[in-house]
């Protein structure tokens, strides 16, 4: 793995350590926003965003180029169809948020301004139903794949055993962009990253495993997240 990826990865998975070790009432709240569009949206942008009914608060980040508080002002952001989506902008979180409603296609409009000049930027989202990317997803032998209900899902797993098999299946049309196992010895002490093809057996002697997936359909323009936190 190259220093870029290994970088990227360890970001995630700091973002996972305080996801699983937060208390369940806010972990939903917290991984909801994980998924986000192009790092720099540009005017006549096309994205495809997931909707799952029993995500009540998922939402997308999205940044636009040249659109950031630092030396922007009157941030804004207009949907065509609120009934399909909304989009807002968050001081907070310092990016627009883009929030799926139900299945369908809206178009975005973004402005600011500029140095004293108005700037736009507009384009597309086509928001589409979550269809489950796995036909199987095993951990020590227990297929957990009707856990994954969302574009972005979190499993928390329980085991007493040192080797800890792991395998998967896909749907037809996904495929594995990547996947990644690595283990928690305490808050603070990890292990090697591990990649992960379509099998691997961990070996956990004290401590937990996460592993994280990130799957893709070309054709359909989606991206699921698969975030599973194995408990030793």
């Amino acid at each position: 793995m190259d220093k870029k990826m290994k970088k990227i990865f360890g970001m995630l998975m700091f973002c996972f350590l305080a996801l699983v070790l937060a208390p369940q009432s806010s972990v939903r709240a917290a991984y909801l926003g994980i998924l986000g569009f192009e790092e720099n949206l540009e005017d006549g942008f096309e994205e495809t965003a997931v909707y799952s009914p029993v995500d009540v608060r998922g939402y997308y980040e999205m940044n636009v180029k040249g659109m950031y508080a630092s030396s922007c002002k009157n941030i804004k952001a207009v949907s065509s169809d609120k009934k399909v989506a909304t989009v807002r902008y968050s001081a907070d979180e310092k990016c627009f948020l883009f929030t799926p409603k139900k299945p369908g296609k809206v178009d975005l409009t973004f402005s600011a301004t500029k140095k004293g000049k108005k700037i736009t930027c507009s384009g597309t989202v086509r928001v589409v139903r979550f269809k489950r990317p796995v036909r199987a997803l095993k951990v020590d032998g227990k297929d957990y794949a009707k856990k994954i209900k969302t574009a972005n899902a979190v499993v928390h797993i329980k085991t007493e055993k040192n080797k800890i098999p792991f395998e998967y299946r896909l749907q037809d049309g996904w495929e594995l962009e990547y996947a990644y196992g690595q283990t928690r010895r305490t808050k603070s002490t990890w292990g090697k990253i591990e990649p992960i093809k379509d099998k691997k057996t961990f070996t956990v002697k004290k401590g937990d495993l996460l592993i994280e997936m990130v799957l893709r359909n070309e054709r359909r323009g989606e991206k699921v997240r698969i975030y599973l936190s194995v408990e030793h």
